[in-house]
């Protein structure tokens, strides 16, 4: 319960822009240091990662945002990525895109985006984090797209 207070905090803050600062913010450091975050659940389910990442690429952002935004993102790939899966992990200056290895089918991309949405049963998910994230592009002018292509699910943020 704790955990969906705090998020239903955050939420109301991103719905009220309560986030005002906009800093350029390096988005590679973001992704190293949360990959980084995920490293022991990415080799308890030997996940391999590939990324080619923009060193330069930044956003003028709330830092705080564009760590939930790419935290969401990256969790959720790890949380639903298949035992011995791939993560491949993709910026430049124009997007963020962000896939993984699944077993099932596509996610209902009618659903996908709004309240309490859940892929599963873990307890580790309350399903806020793709609402929050499209709320986060909202409030800077990005677009979240979702696709599912040859068993790998895939998001991408155009900047």
């Amino acid at each position: 319960m704790n955990k969906l207070n705090k998020t239903l905090k955050k939420k109301k803050k991103i719905d009220n822009n309560q986030f005002p600062n906009k800093d350029r913010i390096n988005l590679s450091n973001i992704i190293i240091k949360t990959m980084s975050f995920y490293e022991d659940i990415s080799r308890q389910k030997n996940i391999t990662f590939s990324a080619c990442l923009d060193k330069e690429t930044g956003i003028y952002a709330d830092t705080t945002l564009a760590e939930i935004l790419l935290g969401n993102l990256i969790s959720n790939a790890i949380r639903h990525t298949i035992q011995n899966g791939l993560i491949e992990i993709e910026l430049n200056k124009n997007f963020f895109r962000i896939t993984n290895s699944a077993s099932g089918k596509a996610l209902d991309p009618q659903k996908l985006f709004k309240r309490f949405q859940k892929n599963g049963t873990s307890s580790h998910s309350i399903g806020l984090g793709l609402e929050i994230s499209r709320k986060i592009c909202n409030l800077y002018g990005y677009q979240i797209q979702y696709s599912f292509v040859s068993d790998r699910h895939c998001f991408t943020l155009n900047f």
